[in-house]
């Protein structure tokens, strides 16, 4: 179950699912409200914060490094 599911049910795209469930973003009401509904429905559960466990984290970043970017950077 993903965040594409969720956007699939709620007739929204990914991107509007992330900000309903973040609160990012301004989303109306009633779309919020779709958003939720869906997730609960699908059981969807957002990843942690910062994302799962190793995850990409771009090109030329990693644990310990100060800066992320190129790796010539």
């Amino acid at each position: 179950m993903g965040i594409t599911d969720v956007a699939r049910r709620a007739g929204v795209s990914p991107s509007t699912v992330s900000y309903a469930l973040s609160g990012k973003r301004p989303i109306s009401d009633e779309t919020r409200r779709r958003v939720r509904a869906a997730a609960l429905e699908r059981g969807y559960r957002p990843p942690p914060p910062g994302g799962p466990p190793g995850a990409a984290r771009g090109p030329g970043c990693w644990p310990g490094r100060l800066r992320c970017g190129p790796a010539w950077t």
